[in-house]
């Protein structure tokens, strides 16, 4: 869970740009989950998780929240926003000004929560990025207030569906815990597959001579048509000291709805340590304008929502298409008689992004298309459809 929070945000800051486009998620998540808290029996619980995601040209805000039922009686509710903004890239470092809230209630009455302001420096790379930074902030674990104080460092490594993230987080919470907490999150996304897995281990200075403690977890989704995926994840987490909150472990299983699929450029997620960065640029302001994999392209609308892709490309044996559209999976067009290459596709009005290939070489923008940096440091472009 804390890794897969983690590389939402890095990947932000690789993700943020100039663009005018701005995308918005809305989820909801239901389903059962058997819950095992440090010290107390297993329960059992119906939860329902809503989540909403504002990406912008600069800047990421973020809200999500969680209504569990057990079996026993009880409930819980939860709920954390988060915001960053992200300063215009200069060679490839970029600045991070962003700020966490979480809060937590339960039908015993007892209420939890924390305020985090955190600053960081990303340096990017196409396929690769390491920041730093630190956060400030106060915790109410239900008695009273500390101070937390932390260090953040990280960095992420992509290569085609695969990406690698790795974190360590110095912590000084009010005057007597000092410890190290250290992340692994290993993220594969394939076609209607979402895969990720982590690892974590927390190392203590204070108080003294106190043993270390290690967790782990895996996830995945299977994406059944582009709004609807089967979500399953199981797993332990540590302690939340500053707000209060027990180890645990768990086993989950459910449906994801969402407005959109997030895409391939999800590899990550976590509190905003990841903010998606811009790709490096000659000016340091401006996304990289890649040269056109294609030399011609175009889309018509036919009829309806249905819209023609058609493009030309001398001496290809074969043209694929990929976009938030097809749920990132590739589609093969097919060889007109005038030897140019189409596909017909139902497509309603609005933003998407898409990128072609080659003979299976690599994924481009079509020329006439604008570009934009995706989570991964790459670029995609964005095809816009009018209403018919």
């Amino acid at each position: 869970m804390r890794g897969a929070a983690a590389l939402t945000l890095v990947l932000t800051a690789a993700s943020a740009t100039t663009s005018l486009t701005a995308q918005v998620t809305a989820a909801l998540e239901g389903g059962g989950s058997r819950i095992n808290y440090s010290g107390f029996s297993d329960l059992s619980a119906l939860s329902l998780s809503p989540s909403l995601e504002w990406l912008g040209p600069s800047a990421r805000l973020s809200a999500e929240g969680s209504f569990a039922q057990f079996s026993g009686g009880g409930w819980s509710l939860q709920g954390s926003a988060a915001g960053s903004g992200f300063s215009p890239q200069v060679g490839r470092f970029r600045g991070e000004l962003g700020a966490t809230a979480t809060s937590s209630t339960s039908d015993d009455g007892i209420n939890m929560g924390e305020l985090l302001g955190r600053t960081r420096v990303h340096w990017l790379g196409a396929r690769e990025g390491v920041w730093l930074g630190g956060a400030l902030g106060r915790g109410w674990n239900g008695v009273a207030w500390q101070t937390d104080r932390r260090v953040e460092a990280g960095g992420w490594l992509r290569r085609n569906a695969v990406t690698l993230l790795a974190t360590a987080e110095p912590t000084w919470l009010g005057d007597s815990l000092r410890y190290v907490d250290a992340d692994l999150t290993l993220r594969i996304a394939e076609g209607p597959l979402e895969l990720t897995a982590s690892a974590g281990n927390r190392w203590w200075s204070r108080p003294a001579g106190t043993g270390g403690n290690s967790w782990g977890s895996a996830a995945g989704a299977v994406w059944l048509e582009p709004h609807l995926a089967l979500v399953a994840a199981g797993g332990s987490y540590p302690a939340d000291y500053a707000q209060g909150l027990p180890a645990g472990s768990y086993i989950s299983l459910g449906l994801r709805l969402a407005s959109r699929r997030a895409g391939r450029e999800d590899a990550g997620q976590y509190d905003g340590s990841l903010a998606r960065a811009g790709h490096p640029s000659e000016t340091g302001l401006e996304p990289r304008m890649p040269a056109p994999v294609v030399p011609a392209f175009e889309v018509r609308a036919i009829g309806g929502n249905r819209q023609r892709f058609r493009l030309r490309a001398r001496g290809a044996t074969s043209i694929e298409l990929i976009g938030d559209f097809t749920g990132w999976r590739p589609l093969a067009l097919e060889r007109a008689a005038d030897g140019g290459w189409e596909i017909t596709l139902e497509l309603a009005p609005g933003v998407y992004r898409m990128n072609l290939r080659v003979d299976g070489g690599a994924w481009g923008v079509p020329p006439g298309l604008p570009a934009i940096t995706d989570d991964f440091g790459g670029a995609v472009g964005v095809l816009r459809i009018g209403p018919p």
